[in-house]
């Protein structure tokens, strides 16, 4: 059986609580049942509990690094020579010291009589490490799980930056993008997390037939019932991440408190807020933290907001509303992926003025959000099928591994 070594910066387990974690986990999963899989991964003493690979029979070699913020001091002592930087190896996205502890795992694997035939690095952090692997695993093909495109992201923040901090992120941006590609090419496969980025990458340089497009997991809330005569507007996902709260206490000034915060109430939804959210709770505006099931949410919600402001990748919390039949208000951020069309699908917006209209268009009964309901869950069920994801998947890793050991290219 062939055998893949998975490389993965975050764990997988599950009930796993970040998009991209749950769809480590399920193509993970997926791989063990068709393939010799073996796992070296990193995980915070928080995530060791719940970690399953022992109940999946899944070997498993687990580096435990504690990240927490506190410990500042133990990071920079230990990783004083890749400090965040604009031109180092890993681009200061991979701390130096959990970088050590993962490579020298893997140069620790040939002495045990363990040489796969795969190398899955999953998330741009260990791409970035494909040179170092090489040298410990020269004859493996190798495949590289592009999350989101990272380059992307960095881009928009040199877009929306300003002053001298636009040098700064001017310089991130293009070495970042460098590093990345001239990582991606090293790579013999790669699997972007949605068409998109796959074309994005197409675009940069990338052979095409590299390029292998997936779906991300999400769960299907097929089952809600929507009602469009519902008064709350929701917002939901991990609101520990900077992308949503920051985008979350945008709509909430721009657009919610000083124009329809007499007619709705939003509810902010996700598990561990940012601090920053405290100031804005009140009747009208509910932070409620982690909830066991969005479901009760969905049910009672008009429509979801995603006004992003930054971020890369497809959005997975935009595809489970859209699988609820919850219309999404969304601006080109949050729908990026997602082959929706504006005003059949969801509705685009990008302003305070556009995202204020479509309340007041719903406010006078002049959308149909039931036909917007049921457009945006068929558009789900047939673009983002799971089942048929892994199985292409599973045929271009063949496809891609019998031409590398064939001696011919892909």
């Amino acid at each position: 059986m062939t055998s893949i070594l998975i490389i993965s910066r975050y764990c997988a387990y599950d009930g796993a609580g970040y998009a991209g974690s749950k769809t480590h986990n399920y193509y993970l999963k997926r791989l063990y049942k068709d393939y010799d899989v073996k796992v070296l991964t990193v995980a915070g003493p928080s995530d060791v509990p719940k970690l399953d690979f022992e109940k999946y029979g899944i070997d498993a070699d687990v580096v435990v690094v504690d990240e927490d913020p506190r410990r500042a001091w133990f990071f920079i002592l230990h990783n004083w020579r890749n400090i965040p930087n604009y031109f180092g190896k890993t681009m200061g996205l991979v701390n130096g010291y959990v970088r050590r502890r993962v490579l020298k795992k893997a140069a620790e694997l040939p002495g045990q009589g363990y040489r796969p035939d795969i190398v899955l690095l999953e998330w741009t952090q260990t791409l970035l490490m494909i040179k170092d692997l090489k040298k410990i695993f020269p004859s493996a093909l190798y495949i590289a799980s592009e999350h989101d495109v990272s380059f992307l992201r960095y881009q928009r923040r040199y877009a929306s930056a300003s002053g001298l901090g636009k040098i700064k992120e001017y310089l991130r941006y293009t070495s970042e993008k460098k590093i990345e590609l001239a990582s991606l090419r090293e790579a013999d496969l790669i699997a972007a997390h949605n068409s998109k980025d796959g074309d994005l990458l197409i675009n940069a340089g990338i052979a095409p037939q590299k390029v292998h497009a997936i779906a991300p997991f999400y769960t299907d809330y097929g089952d809600v019932r929507y009602d469009p005569n519902s008064r709350y507007v929701l917002f939901f996902g991990a609101m520990d991440r900077e992308d949503n709260y920051t985008s979350a206490a945008w709509f909430i000034e721009k657009v919610f408190l000083p124009r329809l915060a007499s007619r709705y109430t939003l509810a902010i939804v996700g598990g561990r807020p940012h601090p920053s959210l405290d100031k804005y709770k009140s009747e009208r505006i509910l932070v409620t933290g982690f909830v066991p099931d969005i479901r009760t949410y969905l049910r009672q919600s008009v429509c979801k907001v995603a006004p992003l402001l930054s971020g890369a990748g497809i959005k997975v919390k935009v595809i489970e509303a859209m699988s609820a039949g919850l219309p999404v208000l969304a601006n080109a951020i949050a729908i990026e992926g997602i082959p929706a069309v504006n005003g059949k699908h969801y509705f685009h917006c990008e302003t305070p003025d556009e995202y204020t209209a479509i309340f007041e268009r719903m406010d006078a009964r002049r959308l149909d959000l039931r036909a917007i309901s049921n457009n945006a869950k068929k558009l789900v069920a047939d673009t983002f099928n799971l089942k048929k994801s892994y199985s292409a998947y599973k045929q271009a890793i063949d496809e891609a591994y019998a031409a590398h050991f064939s001696g011919r290219t892909r």
